[in-house]
């Protein structure tokens, strides 16, 4: 992806709207780790999407959706700070997001042409 001054606006412009879905979300789930759970194993299943779907393999879509809408939404700060509270949490997360992310792209794959 070649780096330009519209490719960092449309990154800016989803990560902002990511970082505001994230909000809502955790305004709406009870508990702090709760809603870092649900934002990084949806931000799983989203990146996975973004990448397997042919209609967002542009550079443009990429930089809005996946580095911007999905890396606003998921928050490793939030993994971070887990990491104090639990490690076999963190371990969990870890390893449910990738298993998410494997079946939705896999998913993606059987049901497209991706």
């Amino acid at each position: 992806m070649k780096i330009s001054a519209r490719i960092i606006a449309l990154t800016f412009v989803g990560g902002f709207i990511g970082t505001a879905f994230r909000y809502l979300l955790n305004q709406n789930i009870e508990g702090l780790f709760q809603g870092l759970w649900v934002a990084n194993l949806l931000g799983a299943v989203f990146i996975a999407a973004f990448l397997g779907i042919k209609w967002f393999k542009t550079d443009s879509r990429r930089a809005f959706f996946v580095t911007g809408f999905a890396g606003g939404f998921t928050t490793m700060s939030g993994l971070t700070l887990l990491t104090f509270y639990s490690w076999y949490g963190v371990l969990l997360q870890i390893l449910l997001g990738v298993a998410l992310y494997l079946a939705t792209r896999w998913l993606i794959a059987r049901f497209t042409n991706a």
